[in-house]
């Protein structure tokens, strides 16, 4: 968490209402390297339940979020991959052996979303088990329904990841960090409602994420009352106008099930899972190089999943680039109107707006 200079972006999409850029696993890497944070914070030596996760690709973070016996449960992302170790550490070089006390625990055990799908955040999820927890070992439970969130609620971001220096240059730091957001909304464009949690951020405040704070968390009150509400999944790719969380009472049966070593909830197919796998069609190939490649047309992601009316949407689609930006929603929404939590009338709505807009992309069918 820290003040953050802009990334160069590539010509992959940065977060677009279907398909979004994870915050994604903190490679390894020596102290240093230029990558990027949640942004704008303060350390965090609070929130302990909040760990650092690491495996073959790379280092997360995560919550500890219930216990039984020597086993614990961590609540992370399922883009994290696969993890071999769990530390509760303030720095996390006290686990790799350089400073300070770590308590290092080994995961015996993950089980990932049965409707994950990379690149769909809503289902972004993996419970991993860890052994040889104590008494000692700090939790916070999961939020369940009514989780308190609304417009305007006040969150607090914590994680590990990466910082600026007094350079405004990107470097890799080693502290767990924390922060706090105001909820834009809690129907971000693109997500069927009650699952997906989307905020604005921006270098000097208010704070955010970004890579290396995957799976981390995003919590609600505070002492005994603190519940986790949010688990920090995907952002723009210059970590500088918006953030997505998961919304946790929404995978509370998923959660409990993974704990009490029941049936999982039946996998299910949403608008942004059928569009995570529609853009890895060759269908979506030349609709995702020509609006990667226009930058004025990567910013219009971050306007529309901020949006929760449709004049904000038409707004949007009015701007420089809207027409690219309309032609990759079509080609990685539209296929999904009929498989969609929203209703098919929901995606000829869309359509109209570009229309109302001037795009010239033909309407959702």
């Amino acid at each position: 968490m820290s003040t953050v200079t802009a990334l160069v972006r590539s010509l992959s999409l940065a977060l677009f209402p279907c398909a979004v850029v994870a915050c994604a696993p903190t490679e390894h890497a020596s102290l240093g390297e230029a990558r990027a944070a949640i942004i704008f914070g303060a350390p965090d030596t609070e929130n302990l339940a909040t760990v650092y996760v690491d495996g073959p690709l790379g280092s997360c973070s995560g919550t500890i979020v219930a216990k039984q016996g020597r086993l614990g449960y961590v609540l992370t992302a399922a883009h994290c991959g696969a993890l071999s170790w769990v530390g509760i550490a303030d720095d996390m070089k006290a686990c790799t052996g350089d400073a300070g006390p770590c308590l290092k625990y080994p995961v015996v055990g993950a089980v990932v979303h049965p409707s994950f799908v990379k690149g769909a955040p809503s289902t972004d999820y993996q419970v991993l088990t860890i052994d040889g927890v104590d008494d000692a070992t700090p939790v916070i439970p999961i939020a369940r329904t009514p989780d308190g969130l609304e417009k305007g609620t006040t969150l607090e971001l914590s994680g590990y990841g990466f910082m600026n220096d007094a350079a405004g240059n990107l470097v890799r730091q080693s502290l767990r960090r924390r922060t706090t957001t105001q909820i834009t909304t809690l129907q971000p464009s693109g997500f069927a409602d009650g699952t997906t949690i989307a905020y604005a951020q921006s270098f000097d405040g208010p704070g955010g994420q970004c890579r290396g704070d995957s799976g981390g968390s995003a919590y609600l009150g505070s002492g005994a009352q603190k519940r986790l509400v949010g688990v920090i999944e995907a952002g723009d790719a210059g970590c500088e106008q918006i953030g997505l969380l998961g919304r946790v009472s929404a995978v509370a049966d998923f959660v409990d099930a993974v704990i009490a070593g029941t049936t999982l909830p039946a996998s299910k197919e949403s608008c942004d899972t059928c569009a995570a796998r529609a853009r890895e069609t060759e269908r979506c190939a030349a609709p995702i190089e020509a609006c990667g490649a226009d930058l004025q047309c990567v910013d219009l992601d971050s306007c529309w999943y901020l949006c929760d009316t449709d004049a904000c949407r038409r707004g949007c689609l009015g701007k420089p680039g809207g027409t690219k930006f309309q032609a990759y929603l079509e080609c990685s929404c539209g296929p999904c109107a009929a498989q969609r939590s929203v209703s098919r009338a929901r995606a000829a709505q869309v359509s109209q707006l570009s229309m109302e807009a001037g795009s010239v992309v033909p309407a959702i069918t």
